[in-house]
């Protein structure tokens, strides 16, 4: 089977978080966070270790993509850590919303998110044990968030419908005025080192240099950026955006 071009996986994972996301409407108002959480959901941790780490396997995974096809725009660390922040948030708030309701997804419905979300052979060969062990969990962690909403929003549809064996488009529409009614009293809470929360999604703070992903999880460069964005980094302070690599 042939894998996804590029960096595929992590644009579909950034993709599909901000979609989700904005539907949702996710809000939250606590400004308390616990010692080494990238961010938290109603007190529960997610720890800066997961999120860095994350991070770290998506940065090789774009690399040995970008290499492989001689080239192309790189990952920039403060809008995947942002972005992976908030799949990891929007994980837990799913997750609670289903347990709530007490609906499922079938393993089938689990599997075809998964093919839907990374395709049939979305990891290279090239990328270290490790990292293929992460994205490997990240991407079905992602399959098992997608369908746990898609038995939400049957649910919500049908109350006599606890468990789907597919993830439809009409399903994951249901599911989102559910889920915005739900996540208005949830209480989320993002570290600063990993962007801003805007009561949807988490914001990149761009061109953080003192991040401790870029510092201690990958071996980032500092790459000079086109006009518009070193004045727009200029006028906050800033002087330069990482990157993967």
């Amino acid at each position: 089977m042939t894998a996804p071009s590029g960096s595929r996986a992590a644009r579909a994972c950034g993709r599909i978080v901000l979609a989700l996301l904005t539907m949702f409407g996710l809000a939250g108002c606590s400004d308390q966070l616990q010692p080494g959480a990238a961010a938290t959901v109603n007190g529960t941790r997610i720890s800066q270790d997961d999120v860095d780490e994350l991070v770290q396997a998506i940065c090789e995974f774009s690399e040995v993509r970008r290499e492989q096809a001689g080239g192309g725009e790189q990952q920039r660390l403060d809008e995947l850590r942002s972005s992976l922040t908030s799949g990891l948030i929007s994980f837990e708030i799913i997750e609670d919303a289903a347990n709530e309701r007490e609906v499922t997804a079938t393993p089938a419905a689990v599997q075809a998110s998964l093919l839907e979300l990374a395709g049939p052979d979305p990891i290279p060969a090239e990328v270290s044990e490790e990292t293929s062990d992460t994205l490997t969990q990240y991407f079905e962690d992602f399959a098992l968030s997608l369908a746990r909403q898609a038995a939400i929003g049957a649910n919500a549809k049908d109350p006599d419908v606890t468990s789907v064996s597919e993830v439809t488009e009409q399903d994951l529409q249901a599911a989102a005025p559910v889920l915005a009614k739900e996540t208005r009293e949830q209480d989320v809470v993002v570290n600063p080192a990993y962007g801003t929360w805007n009561g949807k999604l988490v914001v990149a703070e761009s061109g953080s240099l003192s991040d401790p992903v870029s510092d201690a999880a990958v071996g980032a460069s500092e790459v000079p950026t086109d006009p518009a964005e070193t004045a727009a980094s200029s006028s906050a302070g800033v002087t330069a955006v990482q990157y993967c690599g």
